[in-house]
């Protein structure tokens, strides 16, 4: 459908628009998918009215904006005062060990981890290159210090790049920067170190992590089940 709106003559005295003269004294408006008849019953009032419409909606979705961010100011306010009490509680655990369970350890530990990291390492805040991967490295070693004593004294790298992304929120690590991270724990003399297998697996492990102690503790692990079937039998 097609409508066509003649124009009056320019009144006198109003300025000019875009174009100083035209030959035309109408607009033509094509519609391909309805709406003419909408237009025929508003007439130009009906313009105006879906201008004035999607300004408001502009000016709604800005004010929505501006509120999003603002919620968002005070939600990383109140992060960085929930990791400051993480880091409290923490040190009470190292204080209090032995005088809780081991069960109420690990609760706690839990909810520290979903805690996250405080002002993580950039490369806006420290800078690129060797500097950045050596504040990371460090940054990566304290995170790692209590979760791998848990995990056994071995984590694959795999795991650690998503719990570590997931502690850092929004600044997330790539994986390129967090193997070269890894690989500057001996010579900061962080007690991690970054590990290969003959099968190409990555691992972070402690450094007092040893094979030949698992070995051990694993042949007696498997001995007392073994003289516990046997006795089962007898």
């Amino acid at each position: 459908a097609k409508v066509t709106l003649h124009l009056h003559p320019m009144p006198p005295g109003k300025e000019s628009g875009p174009s100083v003269s035209s030959p035309y004294s109408y607009i033509r408006f094509s519609f391909k998918q309805g709406g003419h008849s909408e237009l025929r019953s508003r007439g130009v009032g009906g313009i105006v009215g879906i201008e004035r419409k999607l300004e408001q909606q502009s000016k709604q979705t800005d004010d929505n904006i501006n509120k999003a961010f603002k919620d968002l100011d005070a939600l990383m306010e109140k992060a960085k005062e929930m990791v400051e009490i993480a880091d409290k509680v923490a040190s009470k655990l190292e204080e209090k060990k032995g005088s809780i369970t081991e069960d109420e350890t690990v609760m706690f530990k839990s909810y520290l981890l979903s805690m996250g990291i405080d002002n993580p390492v950039t490369r806006d805040t420290v800078g690129t290159g060797a500097n950045y991967h050596n504040e990371l490295a460090k940054e990566l070693g304290k995170f790692l210090d209590a979760i791998i004593k848990d995990e056994g004294g071995m984590m694959a790298l795999s795991d650690v790049y998503c719990r570590f992304n997931r502690a850092r929120g929004m600044e997330l690590v790539s994986p390129e920067d967090l193997v070269n991270a890894s690989q500057q724990f001996e010579k900061l003399r962080i007690p991690l170190r970054l590990r290969r297998f003959e099968s190409g697996v990555l691992v972070v492990q402690s450094i007092s992590h040893s094979d030949e102690e698992v070995v051990i503790s694993t042949k007696k692990a498997v001995s007392a089940v073994v003289c516990s079937v046997m006795v089962t039998f007898l």
